[in-house]
């Protein structure tokens, strides 16, 4: 139920702004467009102080909706960074018509880096999918949801 909540919170901010984003992370194919066409996503950036209450400098969410092919691709692409640059600090939940994945990414210099990915089954090979993707000095997943839900 927590992790729901922290999820929703993170999707209600909307703004936008410039960042960067590692560019090794296979995550990067979805907000690049090489998963789903850009023109079927709303991406919101955000980066600076009004994120700083969170212990963030930097959030990027992007949201579609997707065939079953194309929903596999997002979660395989998330499940790979979690394999190959996850830190271990992990939440998952799955059922027949929700996925949500959240993790911890090792720290690029001093900013803690985190992805979350929640994919609900719309109606037959429909799927809406959220990717997040954040950055800052919180510590770890738990203290970000700490600070989120004040």
């Amino acid at each position: 139920m927590k992790l729901k909540l922290f999820i929703y919170i993170l999707l209600t901010m909307v703004s936008t702004a410039a960042g960067a984003q590692s560019a090794s992370l296979k995550v990067n194919q979805i907000f690049t467009g090489k998963i789903i066409p850009l023109e079927r996503m709303v991406v919101t950036k955000v980066k600076g102080k009004g994120l700083s209450k969170y212990g963030l400098n930097y959030y990027r969410s992007a949201r579609f909706v997707a065939n079953r092919q194309e929903r596999f691709k997002c979660i395989d692409a998330v499940e790979q960074d979690m394999r190959t640059s996850g830190s271990g600090s992990t939440a998952q939940k799955r059922s027949e018509k929700r996925t949500a994945i959240a993790f911890m990414l090792k720290p690029q210099g001093a900013s803690n880096r985190f992805i979350t990915l929640v994919c609900n089954k719309e109606g037959n090979d429909q799927y809406g999918i959220t990717v997040i993707y954040m950055e800052g000095t919180v510590k770890s997943l738990n203290e970000l949801n700490k600070l989120i839900n004040k």
